[in-house]
């Protein structure tokens, strides 16, 4: 394939704000908001839970270990928490919420 000597790779970023997370049956939830996504010192998870429910927030490495825990019991209303991520290495991790028996999960990048 054909380059030209000015060409770059492209670069992707996501705005702050609105990023659905997605459902583990491809549903999305559109309220749940996780942002900056790039981080380097703090991620911050928001969403609004209508009816009272066990909330976990479970930031996980890629080899699987769960490196930060966040657990509400009896919740309802608007969740709000910022995570700090300073102390974690730099790389990829996976975010998971679970509402009740429902799962969301996002990518999370660390630099």
């Amino acid at each position: 394939a054909y380059r030209s000597i000015n060409w770059t790779n492209p670069i992707f970023w996501t705005q702050p704000g609105s990023i659905t997370a997605k459902l583990s049956k491809d549903r999305n939830r559109s309220d749940i908001k996780i942002f900056p996504i790039p981080s380097s010192d703090f991620v911050k998870v928001s969403f609004n839970v209508e009816e009272t429910s066990n909330i976990s927030i479970q930031i996980i490495d890629l080899v699987g270990r769960i490196v930060h825990l966040v657990e509400e019991k009896s919740f309802v209303g608007n969740f709000d928490s910022e995570i700090s991520v300073e102390n974690f290495s730099k790389g990829t991790y996976f975010l998971n919420i679970l509402i009740n028996s429902k799962s969301y999960h996002k990518k999370i990048i660390l630099n």
